[in-house]
């Protein structure tokens, strides 16, 4: 029927017919496309984080460095790629090459203020290790205010008697 007392019309019945179907499609395809992703992040983050623990340096940064591949394409996960690049960041730190950790934590830090993720407890660990770097290398008037900062996130958002931040004060 293309008209009548129904008010019918088979040309956007045909279009709005396709809505929930082309939504269907997006539902269904969305998973693959960025579930995958985020999950291949978590894997290839914990294998760093698993092999910065053992001391296998090769092993940590090559998963790290997939890590941060995994999110770089992604604008939805700021925070990942700061996590993925805090970690490389400390991979290189306990290497002592210590150019490449300082720019990578740089980096994190630049994505955590600029996501406004300053209250995640990432932020501040970064903040120290970043500070951490340039204590061991005689900069004492860079890494001050770095740790000083890092001391008053902990503090906002573990409690002034938090054992995170009783630990920092070592």
């Amino acid at each position: 029927m293309t008209g009548g007392s129904r008010g019918w019309n088979r040309d956007s019945d045909k279009e709005n017919g396709l809505k929930p179907l082309r939504l269907a499609v997006a539902v269904i395809t969305a998973p693959f496309f960025f579930g995958c992703a985020t999950d291949n992040w978590v894997q290839l983050n914990g294998a760093a984080e698993r092999a910065y623990q053992q001391r296998n340096y090769a092993e940590a940064e090559s998963a790290a460095v997939a890590a941060l591949r995994e999110v770089e394409d992604l604008a939805t996960q700021e925070r990942r790629m700061a996590i993925s690049l805090f970690r490389l960041g400390e991979i290189y730190q306990a290497q002592s090459r210590n150019a490449e950790a300082e720019r990578f934590l740089k980096r994190a830090l630049d994505v955590y203020e600029q996501t406004s993720a300053l209250e995640h407890p990432e932020y501040p660990a970064a903040l120290n290790s970043l500070a951490k770097l340039y204590y061991v290398q005689g900069r004492y008037a860079e890494a001050e205010p770095l740790y000083r900062q890092g001391l008053i996130i902990f503090g906002k958002i573990k409690g002034a008697e938090s054992l995170a931040v009783a630990t920092s004060l070592k």
